[in-house]
């Protein structure tokens, strides 16, 4: 990280020096163009959508730039070739590229995923209330480890899972689930939540596995904040004076 805003730096004075002493030529509109480095320095550049508009960031630039428009969601289509052709004009002079997306939390999307499947779910045992009320004494009919699984079964809202009332009562049934709900036969809702069930299973590994995550990205975030070399420099120096005087001593008995 050092290393990256040492040549930002260079970079940039570089280009103000280089500003400074080029001429501007007569009926000619200066831009930061004219002054291209022919070094580029490592730093970040960054194409971010902005409502119908792709813009690049560019760290040694003095304003944003406009790359285009776009419509819908594919707005990586324009991105892409813009990010591919920079890469290539650059790879023959030996610079390497590091690309990095910013995505959604998948935290967050589990956690939609799983509201979407118990609001399933509770429709799907309400419908089989209507059906056959006495569904539960057939799901029931098990093993321990069936009852077991079953018991385990989230309903609504879950602390450990951070799923709350309002995220699942805001979310929507697929239109396949609200098909499969119209049916009368008992013996395929029982399937329907059968398959529900073993879903959600996977939901929830899934979401404590992101939080334990979280956990350790947060703990090495915190680690990297702390520079021990001046610490450790410190110590070194104690060392070698404590072991100078050692010296001394020995020395000073003969």
């Amino acid at each position: 990280m050092w290393n990256i805003d040492l040549g930002m730096q260079n970079a940039y004075s570089d280009r103000k020096t280089k500003k400074k002493a080029a001429p501007a030529k007569k009926g000619k509109v200066v831009t930061e163009d004219d002054y291209e480095n022919d070094e580029n320095a490592f730093h970040f550049v960054a194409y971010m959508p902005i409502r119908d508009e792709i813009w690049k960031l560019d760290g040694l630039d003095r304003q944003p730039s406009k790359v285009g428009k776009f419509q819908g969601d594919n707005w990586l289509s324009i991105a892409v070739p813009r990010i591919s052709e920079r890469i290539q004009s650059l790879a023959s002079g030996g610079i390497e590229f590091n690309l990095l997306s910013l995505v959604r939390d998948p935290l967050l999307n589990h956690q939609a995923e799983l509201a979407v499947n118990v609001k399933c779910l509770q429709s799907v045992e309400g419908r089989l209330n209507e059906v056959n009320p006495s569904w539960k004494e057939f799901a029931n009919d098990g093993s321990n480890e069936e009852r077991s699984r079953q018991r385990s079964v989230i309903y609504g809202a879950d602390e450990q899972c951070g799923l709350t009332d309002s995220l699942i009562n805001s979310s929507a049934i697929p239109a396949p689930v609200i098909t499969q709900l119209k049916a009368d036969c008992p013996s395929k809702l029982m399937a329907l939540r059968q398959e529900l069930m073993t879903s959600q299973a996977g939901l929830r590994r899934a979401i404590l596995d992101e939080q334990s995550q979280a956990v350790d990205d947060r703990r090495r975030a915190t680690e990297r904040r702390c520079e021990y070399g001046p610490i450790v420099h410190t110590w070194l120096a104690k060392l070698a004076d404590k072991e100078g005087a050692v010296k001394e001593l020995l020395e000073a008995q003969r």
